[in-house]
């Protein structure tokens, strides 16, 4: 075996390619459920749509809210059954498909960390190997990630960046502890501005260089690659912590971005103990009960509760993504009861964090703008069955009930941001 082939294909340990997977899954599904299903009433308004590929117009259907529910309710409930059964290559491939058709439908989804993670899903797909992890996918999926922060780090290499110009025109208002914290420590507010912007794009450089050289630091001699990798490891922690801190509005890419840098660069020998440790909490609640199954094929018929728990959310599209996921579950029953725990699992998320009193109203607004007063008042009435309208809200439901009767417009102001 030449050193190139030995670089890509020697073996690996499963841990570090398991615990990701688990994780990323895991997260995924939580993503697509709270977090995409509330904008779903943007999609096909006025009969327009522009995917993020003019060949994918050409061929899918016209999204509508029900076909955007239902690619991100299965996603999500396929991602959930993979990560807790250690599903086939097969299922991880559906849900890869999944989030990718998801995102790139419409323009309207906007977030350029969901093109990482598609890229990521597609490492997670091919490492996922019969017996051992697929050594050459799991670490192009690390250089990959590499790539993307050196790239980050590279678009920060202007002159307006460096000075700090940059930094406090467009991320002031999200940054305001910078120039607090330069005044403490005795310096100029001009001066915590160029720290902030230097340190950025020293910060993207470094875990860019970490990154491109995790995939090779287990069992290898040089100690610095390990030393490198923990220095790593605690700078993306406390990066992407200060970035959640500052209020960026980004979703869950720091919970994705925290827990890549704790399966790649944190010590085996560390993640090895806490396995072993969670393992043994899991057996104590009897969670794997949860999860199990009894090797019947049979099980899998407990895949049918998928439709009426999809039927009880009351969001268009959802019962039919609960029968998508009990057929597709048929073809691997040991999924059978992983489905029906994550089906009531999605379903009470939604109830606690309201994820239908969201998306109703995020409907009602998106009617409102288009004018369409019955449509926009029927939402809004829906939304109250889920959730507190609250003062502004309750006063625009009764202007809605009274244009409708009387057959008036409301218009919308287009600073209003918010839902009605």
């Amino acid at each position: 075996m030449s050193r190139w082939q030995h670089a890509w294909y020697s073996p690996i340990d499963e841990l570090r390619p398991r615990l990701f997977r688990v994780g990323l899954l895991l997260v995924l599904a939580f993503d697509c459920w709270l977090n995409r299903v509330p904008r779903a009433g943007k999609y096909g308004a006025g009969g327009f749509n522009v995917a993020h590929f003019e060949w994918l117009d050409r061929i899918q259907p016209m999204p509508s809210p029900g076909l955007y529910i239902t690619v991100q309710l299965v996603t999500g409930l396929l991602a959930l059954v993979a990560a807790l059964t250690n599903g086939p290559r097969w299922m991880l491939a559906l849900v890869t498909l999944g989030w990718t058709w998801g995102w790139s439908m419409s323009l309207l989804d906007a977030y350029q960390h969901h093109y990482l993670l598609s890229l990521l899903l597609v490492g997670v797909t091919l490492s996922r190997g019969y017996d051992t992890p697929c050594p050459w996918a799991w670490r192009l999926t690390g250089v990959n990630i590499g790539i993307v922060y050196s790239f980050a780090a590279l678009t920060k290499v202007d002159g307006r960046w460096l000075s700090g110009e940059l930094v406090s025109q467009g991320l002031g208002r999200s940054l305001r502890w910078v120039p607090e914290l330069a005044t403490t420590v005795g310096l100029s507010t001009s001066t915590g501005w160029l720290l902030a912007g230097l340190g950025a794009c020293l910060v993207d450089l470094t875990l860019g260089l970490t990154y491109l050289a995790a995939p090779w630091r287990d069992g290898s001699p040089r100690r610095w690659m390990g030393a490198l990798a923990t220095i790593g490891a605690l700078l993306a922690l406390a990066f992407h912590l200060s970035i959640e801190y500052s209020g960026f509005k980004i979703e869950l890419f720091s919970t994705y971005t925290i827990w890549a840098s704790l399966c790649w660069l944190w010590p085996l020998s560390w993640l090895q103990w806490a396995d072993e440790r969670v393992r043994r909490a899991l057996q104590k609640l009897r969670f794997p009960a949860l999860i199990g199954h009894s090797g019947y094929r049979a099980e899998g018929l407990l895949g049918v509760a998928a439709p009426l728990v999809g039927a009880a959310l009351q969001l268009p599209g959802a019962a039919v993504a609960g029968a998508i996921t009990s057929v597709v579950i048929l073809f691997y029953p040991k999924g059978g009861r992983t489905l029906l725990f994550g089906s009531l699992l999605m379903w009470a998320a939604m109830d606690v964090l309201q994820t239908r009193f969201h998306y109703y109203r995020f409907l009602a607004q998106n009617e409102l703008r288009l004018g369409r007063m019955e449509p926009a008042l029927e939402a809004l009435e829906t939304a109250a069955l889920f959730g507190e309208l609250g003062e502004t809200r309750r006063e625009r439901l009764e202007e809605l009930r009274e244009a409708v009767s009387t057959g008036t417009v409301i218009v919308l102001p287009e600073s209003e941001e918010s839902a009605p």
